[in-house]
């Protein structure tokens, strides 16, 4: 397995001869995607100190630091994790508890994820008619837009103000912890 997860644009003249022939045998089309991928280099990636030194000491070369995010170990999170637990727990007992187990695991699963949400990503979406649309499309926010019937468009347009104030060291500690857990 590769150490480093990111996400990449994958060209298909990127990729092997073997997903090559896959691509031309399922009609998957050939244009750019963007894709998780596993490789060896990273760039602006973050990676906890377990896993890092794990890294390390596997032969990882680190030739830049820019941030280090300090903490205390404290259980904050304690009151939510016994929840999911008992939850859980009684799901895999009892059949009538099922659907409930199944929701705080849901639960449990996308809030760390959420906190690695990129907001730099979110935009703005309208509902108009052309003489509105003429007016969005001259905006400096202005992004895309789509024609969807004879006098409706969707325009998409940037945020004006983004506040980036997600914790995404709670997503960063799960999901280095997990890939830790593997290796």
């Amino acid at each position: 397995m590769t150490p480093i997860f990111k996400n990449a644009t994958i060209k298909s003249e990127d990729i092997g001869p073997f997903m090559q022939n896959y691509m031309e045998r399922n009609n998957i089309s050939k244009n750019p995607r963007r894709s998780l991928i596993g490789n060896y280099k990273g760039d602006g990636i973050l990676l906890a100190s377990p896993l890092l030194s794990l890294y390390l000491n596997h032969g990882l070369v680190v030739t830049d630091i820019q941030l280090i995010i300090e903490y205390e170990p404290a259980a904050c999170f304690r009151n939510f994790g016994d929840q999911v637990s008992t939850a859980r727990r009684q799901g895999d007992f009892n059949p009538d508890h099922a659907i409930l187990a199944e929701m705080f695991k849901l639960q449990e699963n996308s809030n760390y994820g959420k906190t690695l949400e990129n907001k730099k990503r979110h935009r703005d979406l309208k509902y108009c008619d052309e003489s509105k649309a003429d007016e969005l499309i001259n905006s400096p926010l202005f992004s895309s837009i789509s024609h969807l019937n004879e006098n409706v468009f969707e325009i998409e347009s940037f945020k004006k103000k983004i506040t980036l104030d997600l914790p995404i060291h709670i997503g960063l500690w799960v999901y280095n912890m997990a890939k830790l857990m593997i290796c």
